[in-house]
């Protein structure tokens, strides 16, 4: 039997209109089916090894600001330490923009889905309440792109920490202090090395 049933060959007219329309259905049922299949699919799991090193990044909904003032971002800071700490990773840079962050973690045994979902709930949360505002903060999900080699990594870190040159922020990356570049506020205990 043939996916659109009884091995009936399309191509030719049909004897009659039953048998036509019989055909069509059933054509349209597999048709279905298979949306049906793509459709109820949840996401893809994510890649995750003990050392592996991703650039996460998170914006926000409608190009809305995450952060309004700089105790939005210290609050960001020490839960991103605290998790980074408790899941035993490794924050290897990082750069808080207006509407979006970018981070390059090195994950351990806790996924890197997990310390996010943890982030960005409490942030959002923090945030919500401090700013009096309700629903989502955040554009979907994180973004994750995992990280291949050393090469890679190191332009990584040069593409996050030049976040705020590109933006027209500051002339210097050294100059926005919401970033890890040397001299900024690097979280205690959060920085890790890529070997």
């Amino acid at each position: 039997m043939s996916l659109l049933g009884e091995g009936r060959d399309f191509s030719k007219p049909a004897k009659t209109p039953g048998d036509r329309l019989t055909g069509i259905f059933t054509f349209r049922m597999q048709l279905f089916r298979g949306l049906n299949r793509m459709i109820g699919m949840g996401r893809r799991a994510r890649i995750h090894y003990s050392g592996a090193v991703y650039h996460a990044m998170a914006h926000g909904v409608e190009g809305q600001d995450i952060f309004h003032d700089d105790t939005d971002r210290m609050r960001f800071m020490e839960d991103l330490r605290r998790l980074v700490r408790e899941s035993e990773a490794g924050l290897l840079a990082y750069c808080l923009m207006g509407n979006h962050f970018h981070l390059a973690i090195q994950v351990g045994t806790v996924t890197l889905s997990s310390i996010m979902r943890r982030l960005l709930t409490g942030h959002a949360k923090a945030f919500n309440q401090r700013h009096d505002r309700r629903g989502h903060l955040f554009w979907g999900r994180h973004e994750a792109i995992l990280c291949g080699d050393e090469k890679y990594l190191a332009g990584l870190i040069r593409y996050i920490h030049l976040n705020p040159v590109r933006a027209g922020l500051v002339t210097k990356a050294e100059d926005w202090p919401w970033s890890s570049l040397e001299g900024n506020p690097m979280p205690e205990d959060a920085a890790g090395n890529f070997d």
